[in-house]
């Protein structure tokens, strides 16, 4: 694992987007990207963010398969990727689009996309009730 020290540049691993560590409280990391302050919980900066560019793994047939953005990403018929959309939501909400956006491309199973898009939906539901 990376240890995380101020001043260091990381990596958005989905989007490319450049992080500058500006101070780090307990077990909260304060970054900056772009004009923007964030703060999140190391382990979640660890899982979002990455010092290096990840190489793409070859599959059997000696394509290159990328892991951190996957095809099924980018497979959507109106040839707009999820996120673009998705970053401007709740996580609630942008996993729910997320689950609808890429039924059945990613498996082709689309219920089981469906029925986890309905848990997303149901659960911010409840969350706006309270």
């Amino acid at each position: 694992m990376s240890e995380i020290k101020i001043g260091q540049v990381w990596q958005n691993i989905r989007n490319g987007e450049k992080a500058e560590v500006i101070k780090i409280v307990g077990d909260l990391v304060l970054f900056k990207v772009g004009n923007i302050i964030c703060y999140t919980p190391k382990q979640k900066f660890l899982n979002w963010f990455s010092l290096e560019n990840p190489t793409p793994a070859q599959t059997k047939d000696g394509q290159k398969h990328d892991n951190i953005n996957p095809s099924h990403y980018k497979s959507h018929p109106s040839g707009v990727e999820c996120i673009a959309i998705t970053e401007h939501m709740n996580f609630c909400l942008g996993n729910a689009v997320k689950y609808i956006w890429r039924a059945g491309l990613k498996t082709d199973n689309a219920i089981e996309d469906l029925q986890k898009a309905k848990w997303y939906i149901e659960r911010e539901i409840e969350r706006l009730k309270k």
